[in-house]
């Protein structure tokens, strides 16, 4: 199946059915986050690392960091036991247009910081906070975009995004079309990612998108591209799963 390119790596509505997956993985407490980089450390002139500016990083809004009390809350777990990982993740909310948001060289990504080895993070996504009324022009209670794991031997790509692999995301207030994928289009050679999707925290698993399933990959060989084969679930191409007006999803970093 080919897939139209996902503009700026924001989902569009796509749909996905549910299937098991027998992995668990048990979460932990999480230590006080440092900033991105190595020991924590900032790099001067707002850089957490190279290449990356330091993240709004707000703990209410849209987009909350170290908050599990959102709408939407996304856990995300480090299952490397010996290295840490900088999670950069980047949306719709104030930016203009969408290769803005991505640039994370020139504009500030919503989150950006450390998980420590072994270690989770928690981001709440709150929708129905993203309006005009509350100061966001053109917002209509629905969230786009992406995150993306930085290792030590992660670039900055070309166009000033995470060379890596993607997790993309759309969450929408009251609507059925709440969603997430694994995408590789970016990088194939990326590290390893899975998600899962629950009707609540604690719920069985509805969805699991990774490197194989339900996942935009490129085609021809190629290790990079805007536009591949969507690697379907059950004849869709996303993971759903959540509620209309809430959800969970883990994402398993590797």
């Amino acid at each position: 199946m080919q897939c139209a390119a996902l503009a700026a790596g924001f989902v569009s509505t796509i749909t996905a059915s549910p299937h098991g997956h027998a992995a668990h993985h048990q979460k932990k407490d999480l230590p006080s986050y440092g900033n991105l980089g190595n020991g924590g450390q900032s790099q001067g002139d707002g850089f957490f690392r190279p290449g990356v500016l330091n993240g709004l990083n707000t703990k209410t809004g849209p987009i909350a960091l170290d908050n599990d009390e959102g709408a939407y809350v996304v856990d995300f777990v480090n299952t490397k036991t010996e290295s840490d990982v900088d999670l950069v993740l980047w949306s719709s909310t104030g930016q203009v247009g969408s290769w803005s948001a991505l640039t994370v060289n020139v504009n500030a990504a919503n989150i950006t910081a450390t998980i420590p080895a072994g270690g989770n993070l928690s981001v709440s996504f709150n929708p129905a906070e993203f309006t005009e009324e509350n100061g966001f022009p053109g917002a209509a209670g629905s969230i786009s975009g992406a995150w993306c794991p930085m290792y030590n031997n992660t670039p900055v790509s070309t166009f000033g995004g995470c060379q890596n692999t993607w997790g993309e995301f759309t969450f929408a207030h009251d609507s059925a079309f709440s969603t997430v994928d694994v995408s590789r289009l970016v990088y194939m050679n990326g590290n390893n990612m899975t998600i899962t999707t629950h009707a609540e925290k604690g719920a069985e698993q509805a969805c699991l998108s990774d490197m194989e399933t339900c996942v935009y990959k490129c085609d021809g060989g190629a290790d990079t591209c805007i536009a591949g084969v969507c690697s379907a679930c059950n004849g869709n191409t996303g993971c759903m799963g959540m509620g209309p007006t809430s959800g969970y999803a883990v994402v398993y970093l590797d």
